[in-house]
């Protein structure tokens, strides 16, 4: 937003969009100042409204093109039936391929609705406003204060019917437009709290709890969540003193419980007595895949998602059969895809399970009042009603509470459901009247308010052995515990606590200690796993810590988990699996040494032969991972969805690290009903590329391998290939600054901002990725709070972002774009260390585009004549190896535009094309470009100047020097400094072409222009008559030769010479525009675009022709000039000639051309001031032509296009 000032008696605002806005009486602004600011609809609305959007528009927009179509063919029709002149039919036809262009690209001119904004402070609070009405009437807009303030809300239109309110912030400076990202928040807002009183059964949970609704998902994005959004929103939080928080958003993650967002979180929940509930995750049904921070995080509680036989029947219609089907599991089952325990550092993730299904609201604009979505999303809301539910209780009946009690009583009186394992379930169901009676009962237990923080060996939160050497053996652990208590406790609480505790291990190949006396200062004891006699496969055990000579339920547990892997005796591994509706069938496979990637196989047994109720597909999920050290599980893992007919077989690959266990899960989808047999081939594939990262520089030469077949004979046919374009930016510039209000933390820091802003020329149309690898791939534990990119064209027009997980943005043209990346800390010290930080620009090269390298046998085949790239299938004997080179790529190879520094990234394929598995994304490959070869221009410029004597290259040299000062004084606007070198230059040059040119120059300053227009033609005049346009006609009808030396340097002088002549007779062409008043640009307000009605005949005729002649000043004389020249028509060189060439097709009412070269030429220009003009121009002669709704877009894009300054973050 930015001040505006209000004219006609305070009355009247000039709106970003460039409409007059019209302000209503009963506004009342005592101060007299407003802001104003712009906003696109599409920019504000989730993707599938923009859709529907754009789908509603476009029929409003298809009629008035017919209406303006048919009025051009009837005129087309006219003047063919009057015999018109053919410019003159030519150029309707020109207006019908405009108006038809249009036509086709109505989904991409369509700019949406767009609103003017405008805030302002009543004496009380700041109102603000928004209109999308053409004629800037405000009085439609509805005036609102915040809504954290006075609850106000609206609706943007009857055809979006999307909700919005209003938060101003910054004294006015920043207007937030709060809208929906997704259904998904209200729906999830539904589950906690919806309240039907006439439809008692579509309540939510809660039906009596208020929501305080905190937007963290980023429409820019999709709705993915950002740092400042997270962070933004606990604040928040803690200001409103919510009860409860649900967040139902999560992503992988490399360090459990760890990062600035869980370390304020954990201030949220702990001192702040805020209960927090998150998604656990919807990633299953593999282990460890809880995401964060609802699995990952001990201060927030994760929540998996079950489902009834009621559920079933209600929300998802399956029916009941003589096949087997879900509605077995009478007890309800979790669903296939709620992520599963055990975290990395060995929690048990999952916490508590509730409900992950529900048919409840969603916002308006889906056009429908409710919806069934399932997930964790769902079931983390459930829960939070149930929380909401038991603080409400709590609040009744005066009984004090904690966080560490609610959570203690919630966990302690869950129901554990029969058939679903501990990690996939936690400690079961939440029974909210059990939970109640809980805090009832142990109302009088003050360590029921203090939290028991566990901590295994190394700062792990339990025991986690999945390794083969690891359960190979006994381990001993050992373990602290430290009470924590609440912040306000006293220090006489800490001082008498002392608990005796009493401790049980839940299996026999656990041993525990029987009893612990636990202090203020924490205690320790140890655990012994004895996984020796233990089966392959799954193994969970946790030592459970009572009060002494307590039963019922423990304080604390200590999670185990022992996976037992099978040692793989041979390269195939057949396994059979038992399929029913929701079971998941876990194998664990130690990868035999040399194995690099796996094969499988997944076959339906059942036979399609068979004459039997069951041979409908069944759906299957193949999950198989390995847990790498600090590596998110999704980075090494094989997730598929896949339906099998009887008989059917698929299947898959994934790479491998050696000798990491291998969890390879078969589940058969919860809801496919029937029973199968399926068979599972686990096929250990091993060709290993040493070194394991191929790297390679221009002139470093070929880059030596050896492939080594590991585990049997194997054809190999190796190939290499660049995929991708990286280029290394440096930061312009760079700033760190003090956030607003809205990022002070809850303990007062106040956050810092880090810009940097980086910039990158582009040679075509593409698109690029922004990387920050210092910052990307971690959101919840990340160190610093924002790695938001943004891009913007040359126009400061935004262009797109990206975030932690960095997608690709469309760069639409040629040209110079900026990057601007925000990073947020309250430490202006670790913002300072990334004042340099390389951001990296990464285009993908697709198809043709993709550089192939030669492998050769070895570095002398490289460069011997006639040898040729390994190319036929070899066979590498199982143990044994292949040496091999990859060269370097030639550099005509790369693209257009490569850069020292530039760094291009490939992979290296092994096995033989014609297989259809071979190690997915192959073996990573680099080549960076350390050199390039010298374009033929400055080769040229070097020969040149070796010929040249000492004393000519120092007197051109001075001669350059003083010409650049020139330049330089030009631009500065020393007027007096200019003239008085132009002067001493000019009596010792006075033939110097490049002097007469730079003082064209000087006097055709858009700034001072308008002064000097007879001094413009007599400048432009001197250096067109210093030129020999016949010679340099003559030269330039003459073919190049290449080896002609005195040619190819006659060829540079002409060159020059030419491009100064057009250059003249350009700017001669504007100031006898402005001179003859024939200028379009600007102004436009007088021009005269009526179209010519017809053709005029006798009389009339011979007076238009003599008109026309009397006209024919020396503006059209020049114009022709020049066309000789140049091609003045074309739209790449608009900033040169648009403004000139209009000119000319407006004062022959080619209202057709004139439209069609604007067209072209608009998205082509650079300068802010000629691109308006020209937006101007075209929304004048399509009035003209009676084109109202394209007009309309117009203004709105010409104001969408240039904005004032960057986008806020």
């Amino acid at each position: 937003m930015s001040a505006a000032e209000a004219k006609e008696e305070g009355r009247v605002l000039e709106g970003k969009s460039g409409r007059l806005l019209r302000i209503p009486a009963e506004w009342k602004n005592p101060s007299g100042k407003w802001q104003v600011g712009l906003k696109r609809g599409y920019e504000l609305f989730p993707r599938t409204l923009v859709n529907r959007v754009k789908a509603e528009r476009k029929k409003d927009w298809i009629l008035q093109q017919h209406t303006c179509e048919a009025a051009l063919k009837q005129r087309e029709a006219a003047l063919k039936a009057a015999k018109a002149p053919e410019d003159q039919v030519k150029d309707v036809e020109a207006c019908l391929e405009v108006l038809s262009q249009h036509g086709k690209d109505v989904d991409s001119v369509d700019p949406g609705p767009v609103f003017d904004a405008v805030a302002w402070h009543d004496g009380e609070e700041w109102v603000a406003a928004i209109s999308s009405d053409p004629d800037g009437d405000l009085s439609k807009a509805v005036a609102m204060r915040s809504y954290r303030v006075a609850r106000e809300f609206s609706t943007f239109s009857e055809v979006d019917s999307m909700n919005y309110c209003f938060n101003v912030c910054d004294d006015g400076a920043v207007l937030t437009i709060c809208a929906d990202a997704g259904a998904h928040g209200t729906h999830v807002a539904g589950i906690v709290s919806a309240y039907h009183p006439d439809k008692p059964e579509a309540c939510g949970v809660a039906p009596g709890a208020q929501i305080v609704s905190l937007k963290i998902g980023d429409t820019r994005l999709g709705s993915m969540e950002t740092g400042p959004g997270l962070q933004r929103a606990l604040i928040e939080a803690v200001k409103h003193k919510v009860d409860v928080i649900n967040m139902s958003y999560g992503e992988a993650n490399l360090h459990p419980d760890k990062g600035r967002f869980v370390r304020l979180a954990e201030e949220v929940v702990k001192k702040h007595g805020i209960v927090f509930l998150c998604s656990a995750g919807n990633n299953g049904p593999a282990l460890t895949t809880v995401g964060a921070p609802g699995g990952t995080s001990s201060s927030l509680i994760g929540v998996a998602a079950y489902v009834t036989p009621r559920m079933m029947d209600v929300q998802y219609s399956i029916v009941e059969s003589s096949l087997q089907s879900p509605y077995g599991y009478t007890d309800g089952i979790t669903y296939t895809w709620s992520s599963v325990g055990p975290t990395s550092d060995g929690d048990t993730g999952v916490n508590i399970t509730s409900p992950g299904g529900a048919i409840t609201s969603v916002p308006n604009w889906t056009l429908q009042k409710s919806q069934l979505m399932n997930g964790t999303s769902m079931s983390s809301p459930n829960a939070a009603g149930c929380f909401a539910l038991l603080i409400s209780a709590l609040k009744q009946s005066s009984m004090p509470y904690t966080v560490h009690r609610l959570r203690r009583a919630v966990e302690n009186s869950c129901q554990p459901i029969q058939g679903v394992h501990a990690l996939s379930q936690g400690r079961g169901l939440v029974q909210v009247d059990d939970a109640f009676t809980y805090c009832q009962e142990h109302a009088a237990d003050a360590f029921e308010d203090v939290e028991f923080k566990v901590s295994v060996g190394q700062n792990k939160r339990g025991v986690y052995l999945r390794q083969l050497e690891e359960t190979s053996a006994v381990s001993s652990h050992s373990v602290s515990v430290k009470p924590v208590f609440l912040e306000h406790a006293k220090n006489a609480e800490k001082h008498q606590f002392e608990l005796q505790l009493q401790l049980e291990s839940s299996a026999n190949w656990l041993t525990c200690p029987a009893h612990l006396v636990l202090m203020h200062g924490g205690r320790g004891f140890s655990l012994v796993v004895d996984p020796m006699d233990l089966p392959p496969g799954l193994h969970f055990a946790k030592v459970s810590v009572f009060p002494a000579g307590a039963t019922g339920a423990p304080l604390f547990e200590v999670p185990v988990t022992v996976v037992k892997p099978l040692a793989v005796a041979s390269p195939t591994v057949e396994l059979a699996c038992k399929c029913s509706p929701g079971a998941v069938l876990r194998h664990f496979l130690t990868p035999p040494a040399g194995a690099t990637w796996v094969d499988f196989t997944v076959t339906d047994q059942r036979s399609g032969e068979l004459k039997s109720a069951d041979t409908a597909p069944h759906l299957y999920v193949l999950h198989c991972l390995q847990l790498l050290p600090k590596t998110p599980y999704r980075d090494q893992e094989l997730h598929k969805y896949l339906y099998l007919a009887p008989g059917q077989k698929k299947h898959f690959s994934m790479p491998l690290q050696p000798y990491l266990t291998l969890e390879a899960t078969l589940a058969q989808y919860w809801s496919s009903q029937g029973s199968s047999s399926v068979s599972l081939t686990v096929d250990f594939r091993g060709v290993e590329v040493l070194p394991g990262r191929l790297a390679l520089a221009s002139g470093g030469g070929p880059a030596r391998l050896m492939l080594r077949a590991g585990l049997r004979d194997e054809e190999v046919q190796p190939r290499a290939k660049l995929t991708s374009w990286r280029r290394p930016l440096l930061p312009a510039t760079s700033s760190v600054e003090p956030l607003g209000a809205r990022d002070v933390l809850p303990s007062g820091k106040q956050l810092y901002q880090l810009v940097l802003q980086y910039s990158m020329a582009v040679e075509t149309a593409c698109e690029v990725t922004p990387r920050a690898p210092l910052l990307n791939g971690v959101l919840y534990e990340a160190e610093f709070d924002s790695q938001m990119v943004q891009v913007f064209d040359a126009k400061k027009k935004f262009i797109g972002c990206a975030d932690a997980w960095p997608s690709a943005v469309k760069l639409p043209a040629k040209g110079t774009y900026t990057f601007r990346l925000q990073v947020r800390h309250e430490d202006t010290a670790c913002l300072e260390k990334l004042r340099k930080m390389v951001l990296w620009a990464e285009r993908a090269l697709k198809d043709a585009a993709q550089v192939q390298l030669p492998v050769f046998s070895d570095e002398p085949a490289v460069v011997a004549p006639g040898a040729s790239a390994l190319g036929e299938r070899r066979l590498v004997a199982g143990g044994g190896g292949l040496a091999a080179v990859v060269a370097e790529p030639a550099f005509d190879k790369l693209p257009k535009g490569v850069a020292v520094g530039d760094v291009f990234e490939g992979s290296l394929h092994c096995v033989k094309k014609s297989q259809d598995l071979e190690r997915p994304k192959g073996w990573p490959l680099t080549y960076t470009v350390s050199a390039v070869p010298l374009a033929e221009e400055a080769q040229s410029k070097s020969s040149e100047d070796a010929e040249k004597s000492p004393k000519d290259k120092l007197a051109e040299e001075l001669r350059d020097l003083k010409m650049r000062h020139l330049s330089t004084l030009s631009g500065q606007g020393k007027d007096d400094e200019w003239e008085q070198l132009f002067i001493e230059l000019a009596v010792e040059f006075p033939s110097y072409l490049p002097l007469k040119a730079a003082k064209l120059h000087h006097l055709d300053k858009e700034t001072s222009r308008t002064g000097h227009l007879p001094s413009i033609v007599q400048a432009a005049d001197d250096v067109i008559t210093s030129i020999d346009a016949t010679a340099l006609a003559a030269h330039f009808g003459l073919k190049l030769v290449q080896d002609d030396k005195s040619m190819t340097e006659a060829r540079k002088q002409y060159t020059e010479d030419r491009g100064m002549l057009v250059d003249a007779l350009a700017r001669k062409a504007r100031a006898k525009a402005d001179l003859e008043a024939c200028s379009v640009l600007p102004p436009t307000e007088a021009l005269d675009l009526t179209p010519p009605e017809g053709p005029a005949t006798g009389a009339a005729a011979e007076a238009e022709a003599k008109e026309a002649g009397a006209s024919d000043g020396d503006f059209e004389a020049t114009m022709r000039l020049l066309q000789q020249w140049e091609d003045v028509t074309e739209p790449s060189k608009a900033d040169c000639y648009a403004r000139i060439h209009a000119a000319w097709l407006v004062k022959q009412k080619k209202l057709g051309a004139v439209l069609k070269y604007l067209r072209q030429a608009v998205p082509e220009t650079k300068d802010g001031d000629l691109e308006k003009h020209m937006y101007k121009l075209r929304g004048k002669v399509q009035e003209a032509l009676g084109w109202s709704h394209i007009s309309e877009h117009d203004q709105i894009w010409s104001a969408i296009n240039r904005p004032e300054g960057f986008s806020l973050f």
